[in-house]
């Protein structure tokens, strides 16, 4: 911990009333998927060039300033599938209206640039969102952080229910904010057990029409605190048939809090022939979720 003196610059008769100010870092690992895109005439995000293939590790260090979050700086580790290295930002000042001494904070700027935000908020973990900027390439990002369950159960089940974001860039309408709920289930084992859910009502951030088609989460095998290689699928809204054909998948995540009373993860989707709520397109997709036992 470092203490700043806020007096330094303040003549000797004011001395008396300076007071210091306590700075510290608080570092957080946040699990996610991100996906690069060229925009359209509007600036704004229009055709899909790279995804993450595997999950990206995200460093978050927020400096807190008398235990109140001040700045943010983030950097992301490893590449899209293609190649594409996702840059990172710096001193991102926060949003103290928005975010208070949370976890993950919400950062504020103008348009265009770099912001961290917090989508949904539980006890024990937190969903976020990140955007930026490299040149002409523009980047969004979706994770999960929190504090993991440090003993998990051994026997039992365990339902979850919450939230669920998703980036969805269709081939033919253009890029589409999603969200909806999302229920896993988990059987626990002394080997770790499987966990699988699917989600459900999912719609247009904005205008609340509805997506076309739901995610199913396959099961996934649980290790210690976390899971991984689970696979994602797609169903039709209107009748929960399969839908689609998914040319790639996969999700993965973790347990929080004590007897893993929570649960977040992250997800990546490509799929051919998919019918959405604008017609049938090829859909390239990223997300995150997060729900309570």
């Amino acid at each position: 911990m470092t203490v700043k003196n806020l007096c330094a610059l303040v003549s000797v008769a004011l001395l008396a009333a300076c007071t210091t100010q306590s700075e510290t870092d608080k570092t957080l690992s946040l699990l996610g998927h991100v996906m690069a895109f060229q925009p359209g005439p509007d600036g704004k995000p229009k055709t899909a060039i790279d995804r993450s293939g595997t999950a990206n590790t995200a460093t978050i260090t927020t400096k807190m300033v008398d235990g109140k979050p001040s700045t943010v700086s983030i950097s992301v580790a490893g590449t899209l599938q293609g190649g594409t290295a996702v840059p990172g930002a710096s001193g991102l000042k926060v949003d103290q209206a928005k975010s208070g001494d949370a976890s993950l904070v919400t950062t504020e700027g103008k348009d265009g640039d770099p912001f961290l935000a917090a989508l949904t908020v539980g006890k024990y973990h937190a969903v976020g969102f990140y955007a930026t900027q490299q040149g002409t390439t523009q980047f969004i990002g979706v994770g999960v952080t929190g504090d993991k369950t440090t003993a998990m159960p051994t026997v039992g089940a365990a339902t979850y229910n919450g939230d669920v974001n998703a980036i969805f860039a269709r081939s033919a309408s253009g890029v589409q904010s999603v969200g909806g709920k999302v229920q896993m289930n988990a059987a626990f084992t002394p080997a770790g057990g499987t966990i699988g859910g699917k989600s459900s009502g999912l719609a247009d951030n904005e205008t609340d029409q509805a997506a076309g088609v739901e995610l199913v989460f396959q099961n996934a095998s649980i290790s210690g605190n976390s899971y991984s290689g689970g696979a994602v699928s797609l169903v039709s809204q209107a009748n929960g048939l399969p839908v689609g054909t998914v040319t790639s998948s996969n999700y993965q995540g973790e347990f929080y809090g004590p007897g893993a009373v929570e649960t977040g993860g992250t997800f990546q989707l490509g799929a051919s022939n998919v019918p959405l709520s604008g017609g049938t397109e090829n859909l390239q997709a990223i997300g995150a979720f997060g729900a309570a036992n």
